[in-house]
C-alpha cells in the first residue's frame, strides 16, 4: 500500500527481529566465503574437505534461518537451533581438521573451538526463545 507524501510508515517487525534476520545473514554470507575461500585456496595446514561440509551446511541453515525470522514464521525457533548446532559443529569442525600442530597448540584449539560451539549454540537458543514469544505475541 503506498504511503501517502509526508507520512512516515512505521516497520512491521520489532528492532530485534530485524537484527537477529540481519546477523544471520551475515553468517550466511560468512559460510558461503569461507566455503569459496577454501575451494580456492586448498590450504594445506588442515583437512579442507570436512570445513567446506561444515561452512557450507552452515550457511545453508543460517540462511533459512534468516529467511524464517525475517518472515516471522512458526518454525523460525527450529530454524535457529538447527543453525546453532550447525554453527557449533562448525567450530568442532575446524579444530578437528587441523593438521600438523604442537600439543600445546592443539589443547588450546581444542578448547577454544568448544568453548565457541557452546557459545554459538547458546546465543541461538535464546534467540530461539525470543522469536517464539514474537511468534507467540502476534497471533
Amino acid at each position: 500500500m503506498p504511503v501517502p507524501h509526508g507520512e512516515i510508515r512505521r516497520p512491521t517487525r520489532p528492532i530485534g527481529v530485524q537484527i537477529l534476520a540481519a546477523l544471520l545473514t551475515v553468517y550466511a554470507m560468512l559460510g558461503v566465503y569461507i566455503v569459496a575461500t577454501l575451494l580456492s585456496r586448498r590450504p594445506p595446514e588442515f583437512s579442507w574437505w570436512p570445513v567446506v561440509g561444515g561452512a557450507a551446511t552452515f550457511a545453508g541453515a543460517a540462511g533459512a534461518s534468516a529467511r524464517a525470522v525475517w518472515h516471522l514464521t512458526a518454525s523460525s525457533p527450529r530454524w535457529l537451533l538447527a543453525c546453532g548446532l550447525s554453527g557449533a559443529a562448525f567450530c568442532i569442525t575446524v579444530a578437528a581438521a587441523a593438521r600438523e600442530l604442537p600439543d600445546d597448540a592443539r589443547g588450546t584449539i581444542w578448547k577454544t573451538a568448544v568453548t565457541g560451539a557452546l557459545l554459538f549454540f547458546a546465543f541461538l537458543a535464546v534467540a530461539a526463545r525470543y522469536m517464539r514469544r514474537q511468534i507467540d505475541a502476534r497471533s
